[in-house]
Order: structure tokens, then sequence, then C-alpha cells
């Protein structure tokens, strides 16, 4: 995280340095709640008798990130950007597997997803700034925390599944609303409303509802 964070910083000194036009470029920041679907959607119950799964984590989490933007008029723009989401469970359980007793207590399992985002932004109207809309494609890669606990098995897996391990990464679109008003020559503060759908997979991802912070170079 703090190498990309790092990397955007970086880009932001060379695009100081290429823009020919002052107010070409901007960086925004977010941070705020999110709703994940697929965190809900496991399937606890079903497979092989005399096992427990702990698999779901809570539908409401966060969401961060940063965003470079390029204004390509008054009305429209392009950004690229990367943010993390995160929806966590707590987990309980006690049991005994071939003699041995086992224990989870107020266990935290998480749920990140890696946002990796384009966009084209434009305002509704020429004549109000302060209300747009957005749209573009996004990559993510999923980090899911997972515990098993198989009788039949004598079988305990602590286990978290990410795209270095199990390739866990889709591709969709995304897509959103935005008010924001300048309080500053520089800076501009809104709410982002975004929702996330992943078409490899044909399932809606995630919503989110953030404050966000425009500083414009």
């Amino acid at each position: 995280m703090r190498k990309l964070y790092t990397f955007f910083l970086s880009f932001l000194s060379c695009c100081q340095l290429w823009s020919q036009d002052a107010g070409k470029f901007s960086i925004e920041a977010l941070y705020g709640p999110q709703g994940n679907f697929f965190v809900r959607s496991y399937d606890e119950l079903n497979g092989p008798s005399n096992k427990t799964y702990l698999y779901k984590k809570n539908f409401l989490g966060t969401i961060g990130g940063i965003s470079v933007k390029y204004k390509l008029n008054n009305a429209s723009a392009v950004s690229a950007g990367f943010f993390r989401s995160m929806n966590k469970g707590k987990k309980n359980y006690t049991g005994i597997i071939n003699g041995v007793q086992v224990q989870v207590n107020d266990f935290n399992i998480r749920h990140n997803n890696d946002y990796y985002q384009i966009t084209y932004e434009r305002r509704f109207k020429r004549s109000n700034p302060n209300f747009l809309y957005h749209f573009g494609l996004v990559i993510a890669n999923m980090h899911q925390q997972e515990i098993a606990i198989e009788n039949f098995d004598n079988l305990v897996l602590i286990n978290e599944r990410n795209f270095k391990n199990a390739r866990l990464q889709e591709g969709g679109i995304l897509g959103g609303l935005r008010f924001q008003k300048k309080i500053d020559t520089k800076l501009s503060l809104g709410c982002t409303i975004r929702a996330y759908y992943l078409i490899s997979v044909n399932s809606l991802e995630a919503v989110t509802f953030t404050p966000t912070l425009t500083y414009t170079l």
C-alpha cells in the first residue's frame, strides 16, 4: 500500500512538470463505509455433515483509496485509482476433534478487495459544476480469510486465499454519482456514491458511500 501511494505522489510530481495548463491535474482521496454483497453469499450449510464453516463477514465495512484525475475540458475528466475495501466477521466455535478440544474465541476474519480502476467523469450540466456522474472499468483482487472445521477429516483449516495463491481476480464495471463543492481555490469537498459490478462472475459486488477530498494542482 505504501509503495502504491508513493507511486501516485511521484506521478503527480511528474504531471506538474508535464502539464502546460494550470488545474489540469488533481488528486482525490476518499474514505468511508461500503457494503459488500459477496461476503454474505457464502454457503456455510451444504456439503458434508459434521462440519462447521466460518466464512461469512459483516455486510458493512470500509473503503479508502486515492486517484489521479486529468481534466479533459470544463465538463469532463478521466482518472486512474486504487481503492481497498475491508469487511470483518467475528467468529466463535467450541468442539472436539479426535479427542482434541478446539476453540475459536471472538476471532476476527476479514475480506479485502483491491480495486484498480479507470473512470470517465462528467458534469450533469456545465452551468452547475457540483453534480457529476462517472463510470469505468475495474479489476478486483480479493483477499479472503476463511476457517473450516471438518470433524470427518479431523481437520481445522485457517486459510487466506488471494490472487497470489488462488488467482482470485475478477473484472467488471463501476458507476456512481458525486456532489462536490469548492472550499478553497484548490480544494473541493464532496460525497461519492458508487457501485461495483463484476462482469466475470455476473454479480453486484459492492456499493460505497464516501466523503471525498479533491486537491487541484
